[in-house]
């Protein structure tokens, strides 16, 4: 006898999750620091979701939220990473699976029903049959563009990981003062003249 096909084990079921991170940095140039972010962030194939730059007192700030593709996510961080000194870092992932597949549902049976509708409208042969199934149809088209709008939010959500970066400045180490030989003397100044002699 024909021994039966070994049954096949189905598809793992692909995770969706949503990435968040907060990177906190000191430097000495906001601004050349936030351009840096900008340059930083664009490399990765990113964009800057919004962005806050202040000064005052003696002292700057700025504040930005990024969105990063979820896959360069490690990547964009590194370089975030290098162009201040790290004073916190925060990371949190949050499983939207359901999310997701709940939404995608929704999309693809509101497509079904259009198509099902569309069927329908060509074979109806009465006015009334004709204006009822345009009706519906319009309803479904809202419907359709409101499900799309829901999807499309979450699956960006998966895609595109949201990176907040906090830039503070600090103020620049002073230069040491000159070491301080004692009072000045008529020697020192015997001693200067001659070096004036030296060099012309």
């Amino acid at each position: 006898s024909v021994a039966a096909p070994a049954p096949v084990a189905p598809a793992a079921r692909q995770r969706r999750v949503e990435r968040s991170t907060r990177l906190e940095l000191t430097t000495t140039d906001v601004q050349k620091v936030s351009d840096g972010v900008v340059r930083a962030t664009q490399a990765a194939g990113g964009f800057v979701q919004s962005s806050q730059i202040a000064t005052g007192d003696g002292r700057s700030t700025a504040s930005f939220v990024l969105r990063v593709p979820t896959a360069r996510l490690d990547d964009a961080l590194a370089r975030l990473s290098r162009l201040g000194h790290v004073k916190g870092l925060q990371q949190s992932a949050e499983d939207i699976t359901g999310s997701y597949d709940s939404a995608s549902a929704r999309l693809a049976e509101a497509r079904a029903e259009r198509r099902g509708l569309l069927r329908a409208l060509a074979k109806a042969t009465t006015a009334e049959q004709i204006a009822s199934l345009r009706a519906r149809i319009a309803d479904n088209r809202r419907e359709l563009q409101g499900y799309q709008r829901e999807f499309d939010a979450v699956r960006n959500r998966a895609n595109y990981a949201t990176v907040g970066v906090d830039l503070t400045g600090r103020p620049r180490k002073q230069a040491a003062a000159p070491a301080d030989n004692g009072p000045w003397t008529p020697g020192d100044a015997a001693h200067d003249a001659l070096r004036v002699l030296e060099v012309g």
